[in-house]
């Protein structure tokens, strides 16, 4: 039970915060525990509602409709607009691309960071231009951009490998503005 207050309640502060929130599935040892047999990277990140993202609440009767539904959920974030999110997949080579990135555009510029359950990184940046959803950033492997139509599994889910997704200890502050040099290669 106290991890679904852990979930219930961080889920409930992202909508506070303008953030719609959906309930996806989430892992029970290497298995998905939603009934549903997701595999493999599925397991833990998918949307458990019909509609999928359409269902994201922004209704705090929303979220405990839902908690009460799937105790065990998993959160994601449907990210919002004037916001997306740079994914670095540290199994994918992530961290050697973020380097590689950052000499070609400059440093990015701190801002709210969640640190994934494999091990990667979520930088959560504002924009004045609506980013899509793409995969291998510019030919940067492990480097994912989640914008409109897309979105990112939140704290404190579990992710299937046992860690959870937590806020990271280095960029705990607030979600800032993007980059110029970032938004323009997204």
């Amino acid at each position: 039970m106290p991890r679904r207050l852990e979930r219930i309640d961080a889920a409930l502060s992202y909508v506070s915060q303008g953030f719609p929130v959906i309930p996806l599935c989430w892992p029970v040892g290497s298995s998905c525990g939603c009934g549903r047999g997701h595999i493999d990277r599925a397991i833990g990140k998918v949307p458990l509602t019909t509609n999928g993202l359409k269902d994201a609440t922004l209704m705090q009767q929303g979220v405990k409709g839902y908690w009460d539904k799937w105790p065990s959920a998993n959160i994601g974030i449907v990210i919002p607009p004037g916001y997306f999110v740079l994914d670095l997949d540290a199994e994918h080579n992530g961290f050697d691309s973020i380097g590689k990135l950052q000499q070609a555009i400059g440093e990015l510029t701190e801002t709210w960071m969640v640190t994934t359950g494999s091990g990667g990184q979520h930088y959560w940046y504002k924009t004045d231009k609506p980013i899509r959803n793409t995969t291998r950033l510019a030919g940067y492997d492990g480097i994912d951009i989640r914008g409109v139509g897309g979105y990112c599994v939140a704290p404190p889910s579990l992710h299937r490998c046992g860690q959870r997704y937590e806020i990271s200890p280095i960029w705990d502050g607030e979600i800032t503005q993007a980059p110029a040099a970032l938004i323009e290669l997204c």
